[in-house]
């Protein structure tokens, strides 16, 4: 008789689907989690954890970039803080974004030179819910304790994380490190850290294109533990960031710089057959 990894439950009907660790839109064939494992129940409340984690995690952008169709076959998108970027069926990114009141003079400059003129565009990404982070981070590392060590990921020393992921609370939140790193593809692991005086650390570890994150299986408000783990380990040359409380972090937001020249501004007059004094240019 199949029991749920999460919830528990034993009823045999309500395992119908395969559970996919990380989104398949993000390029996840490869860990997958049989029938028998997640319940459709919280296979189906997960979906809309899955969902803003693809949208707005960390390295989120880089989906709309190397990713040309989602799970459901339809072109990637990208959430802004005022409107979104996505791609086309060629391949094409198309953007729709409102100024942001405060940010006008930082969202669209135009500097002219002598002899060029430089466009610089910025696109400001939505504020990232450290909760929901931590909450899928937490649910992909129980089930690659699954997935790596089958029956031990049932084990009650795993309860708080696992409930932490499913049910949530208001009160808790677990901390979770991060880097960016340079790798396309995707892999999990089960890391464990023994300290002579602290015992053993259980730690789920993700590799997602262009970002790593790690977040404890036990000991769940061990900060001190992972504190020694973000000094001791190093992803890309890069230390790892320790992301210890409820808050929401700030991203990076995508910027485009174009410069047209005079001599390019009449190569591309010349294609197009436009006057020879406009001046035009595609970037």
């Amino acid at each position: 008789m199949p029991t749920c990894l999460f919830c528990k439950t034993n009823n045999e009907e309500q395992f119908s689907k395969e559970e996919h660790i990380v989104p398949e839109s993000l390029g996840n064939t490869a860990y997958v989690l049989p029938k028998g494992i997640v319940c459709d129940k919280c296979n189906a409340y997960f979906s809309k954890l899955e969902n803003y984690f693809c949208h707005n995690h960390l390295a989120s952008a880089h989906k709309l970039i190397s990713r040309h169709k989602t799970k459901k076959g339809k072109p990637p998108f990208l959430p802004l803080q005022a409107g979104e970027m996505r791609q086309d069926k060629t391949g094409k990114i198309n953007f729709k974004q409102s100024l942001i009141q405060g940010m006008e003079h930082e969202q669209f400059t135009i500097t002219f030179f002598e002899e060029d003129v430089a466009i610089r565009m910025v696109w400001p990404l939505p504020d990232t819910d450290s909760k929901k982070i931590s909450r899928f981070l937490a649910k992909a590392g129980i089930e690659t304790l699954s997935l790596k060590m089958n029956a031990f990921a049932f084990e009650k020393k795993f309860d708080f994380v696992r409930n932490y992921a499913r049910f949530g609370s208001k009160k808790v939140f677990i901390p979770f490190l991060w880097s960016n790193q340079p790798r396309e593809s995707i892999d999990l692991f089960i890391g464990t850290f023994e300290s002579r005086n602290k015992g053993k650390f259980f730690f789920g570890t993700l590799f997602l294109p262009h970002i790593v994150y790690l977040i404890p299986l036990n000991r769940a408000h061990d900060v001190y533990m992972l504190n020694i783990i973000r000094d001791s380990l190093k992803f890309a040359g890069n230390s790892l960031n320790l992301c210890a409380d409820e808050c929401f972090i700030k991203r990076e937001p995508i910027e485009l710089m174009a410069h047209f020249s005079k001599d390019v501004g009449r190569e591309q007059n010349k294609k197009n057959g436009a006057p020879k004094n406009k001046r035009a240019g595609t970037f």
